[in-house]
Order: C-alpha cells, then sequence, then structure tokens
C-alpha cells in the first residue's frame, strides 16, 4: 500500500487543525473544572442543605 507523500502546506494544514483540536478540548476541560469546583464550593459552604457525598 503506497504512502501519501504530503506537500508542507497539506502538513501546515493538519498541524493547525490538530492545534485547534486541543485548543478546544483544553477549553472544554478547564470549563468542567471550574464547574466543579464551583459546585464543591458550594457544597463545602452549605449551600446545598442536608446534601452528603
Amino acid at each position: 500500500m503506497p504512502v501519501k507523500e504530503y506537500t508542507r502546506e497539506e502538513l501546515a494544514e493538519i498541524g493547525l487543525k490538530v492545534v485547534k483540536a486541543h485548543r478546544k478540548q483544553a477549553e472544554k476541560a478547564k470549563e468542567r473544572c471550574r464547574v466543579k469546583s464551583v459546585l464543591y464550593t458550594m457544597y463545602k459552604d452549605g449551600k446545598f442543605g442536608d446534601l452528603k457525598i
């Protein structure tokens, strides 16, 4: 099976897509972490009443 030869432009485009995907994934992970932190702080401060973990 022959291996495709990529041009510099194609490789740059692929690299850019990978970087954008990683950035998007990191932003979502950061947002999830922020939400968990806020919820834990609310729990710790007793804002959920009698909730047990």
